[in-house]
């Protein structure tokens, strides 16, 4: 009884500290998860599995990997949560918004890939990966990529590292939410760096004016599906 109320009069920020030192272990398993997850169709590669089966393991490891951040996610939220995020119905403002972003976004990655001349190596190295398993890896793009880096590196980052509701803070949470993004797909100082974390931006800039994790990651599937739409023909193809 005693150590509740101490616990009730300690500010909130103290009590996600000790929320965070005590999930420590958990967390480093979730992100080895990740990647683990991320990188799971180079394996059936090395042993031979089809692409069933590999879809199979994809998609087990994606429920478990979704639900451990889904409820660390909500638990931020439910302990410190200036920002206000949650549930924000959707209205005419938001899908004018949506909207608006998709033609930005789409303006600047045409001005950006006019002075490219090169295509990623992470494209190029999902490209590779799709010849031997493309239901795997459409599933991988347009499902478990949009849900699982939007729960990272927006849902979780934003309230662990910018928990403060200032117009500077927001900022920032936005430009190295979307910064760090791109540099996980693209390590280099280049044109594709830019580009990705142009997406990042994006994709962080919709959740916080939604303040919905839900429209993060719906706009980042919907970039993601319109990127594969080569592969889902490839795939009708060979059926």
């Amino acid at each position: 009884m005693e150590n509740n109320i101490q616990e009730d009069n300690l500010p909130k920020t103290t009590l996600i500290e000790k929320h965070d030192i005590y999930s420590g272990f958990l967390k480093a398993l979730l992100f080895i998860l990740y990647f683990f997850i991320m990188g799971v169709p180079d394996i059936p590669l090395v042993f031979g599995l089809n692409d069933y089966i590999t879809l199979a393991i994809h998609i087990v490891l994606f429920l478990l990997l979704a639900y451990f951040l889904i409820i660390k996610y909500r638990k931020h939220l439910s302990i410190y949560n200036p920002n206000g995020f949650g549930n924000t119905k959707l209205n005419g403002k938001l899908v004018l918004f949506m909207i608006s972003m998709f033609f930005i976004d789409f303006a600047m990655h045409i001005a950006i890939n006019m002075f490219q001349d090169s295509v990623p190596s992470n494209e190029i190295q999902l490209q590779n990966l799709s010849l031997g398993l493309p239901i795997t890896m459409l599933f991988s793009i347009v499902i478990v990529a949009p849900i699982v880096e939007e729960l990272i590196f927006r849902g979780i980052f934003f309230n662990y590292f910018f928990n403060k509701n200032t117009l500077l803070n927001n900022i920032l949470a936005v430009f190295f939410s979307g910064l760090i993004f791109g540099l996980m797909h693209e390590p280099r100082i280049s044109l594709h760096l830019l580009s990705y974390s142009l997406m990042g931006w994006i994709f962080a800039t919709i959740y916080m004016y939604t303040k919905d994790i839900r429209y993060s990651i719906f706009y980042h599937g919907l970039n993601n599906l319109i990127a594969s739409i080569p592969l889902i023909l490839s795939i009708f193809q060979s059926i």
